[in-house]
């Protein structure tokens, strides 16, 4: 199999949950009266002011704003060649936003709103403006009216030392993208889905089944023009008991990733829990095959 990005997806969802910068690394954000630097617990300014290091949004990685960021949203659209619009919600005060100091490699636009839920009111403004939008466990994810934009929108509240907030993302919708809205609902275990993904990439062996599964959700990814498939199972952690069904199946496991004996599937997971702050509670597998095992 050949080498891939195989620790990008998760982090990449850990993103689009909050977008909050949980791992400490160095983040840069222009916006407003001058540049924030922002390095793990604690911001300075350049040109602006001096941001507080107990501010929850700012220590995560977002820049405060005053109202809707109606010209930073304008530019993220700009520079996507994206002529889709994104509707603004009324009656803002304050809210926080993040943006990809990367976007030629992953671009994307996170909002993070605090005060009352109202994810109800911003999905009917999607839906208003063309969106198609559906329900992903408690969160809410869909496309724009020409399929140029994902959106993935959620609250969370009543989690220690976070401020209850409504949490937008924004990503470009192409080949690549990586958001709620490429998945879908089915009942149960994906098996048919699963073994038509492992056949069209050429793999004859095949994947058991997570048991007692009454619903999950799928979808095709793409990473370096190469297809995947992630499955997200709602509810409680089930990375350990789908791993003793892979080791009992002959998979093999190094570093948090099981290979099956013909080194043609990997499978690996992220438990994806509220309390760290995600607005969907559940286990992502990551499923990753390849004919040429290398």
């Amino acid at each position: 199999m050949k080498k891939r990005k195989i620790l990008l997806l998760p982090m990449l969802l850990a993103l689009l949950l909050t977008g909050c910068d949980k791992g400490g690394e160095s983040q840069t954000s222009q916006g407003g009266g001058g540049t924030t630097s922002q390095t793990g617990g604690g911001t300075t300014s350049q040109g602006g002011e001096t941001s507080s290091s107990t501010d929850f949004f700012v220590d995560n990685g977002y820049t405060k704003t005053k109202g809707w960021p109606t010209a930073l949203i304008g530019e993220f659209l700009s520079r996507n060649g994206i002529t889709d619009t994104i509707p603004e919600l009324s009656n803002v005060n304050t809210l926080y936003y993040a943006t990809s100091e990367d976007p030629a490699n992953y671009d994307y636009f996170s909002l993070a709103i605090p005060g009352s839920d109202r994810s109800s009111e911003y999905k009917n403004k999607l839906t208003g403006a063309g969106y198609t939008i559906k329900p992903i466990d408690a969160a809410f994810a869909g496309v724009s009216r020409n399929e140029t934009i994902g959106v993935t929108l959620g609250y969370l509240k009543n989690y220690e030392g976070a401020p209850d907030a409504l949490y937008i993302l924004f990503v470009p919708n192409t080949p690549d993208s990586f958001g709620l809205h490429l998945f879908e609902e089915v009942r149960g275990w994906p098996t048919e889905v699963i073994t038509s993904y492992l056949r069209r990439v050429g793999v004859a062996e095949t994947l058991p089944a997570l048991p007692n599964v009454t619903k999950s959700y799928y979808a095709s990814m793409m990473s370096d023009g190469e297809e995947m498939l992630g499955v997200f199972v709602p509810g409680g952690d089930r990375s350990e008991e789908y791993g003793e069904v892979l080791t009992a199946n002959g998979f093999m496991s190094t570093m948090g990733m099981y290979f099956n004996p013909e080194m043609t599937i990997i499978v690996f997971d992220n438990y994806l829990a509220k309390s760290d702050y995600s607005i969907i509670e559940g286990t992502l597998f990551i499923i990753m095959a390849s004919a040429n095992a290398e």
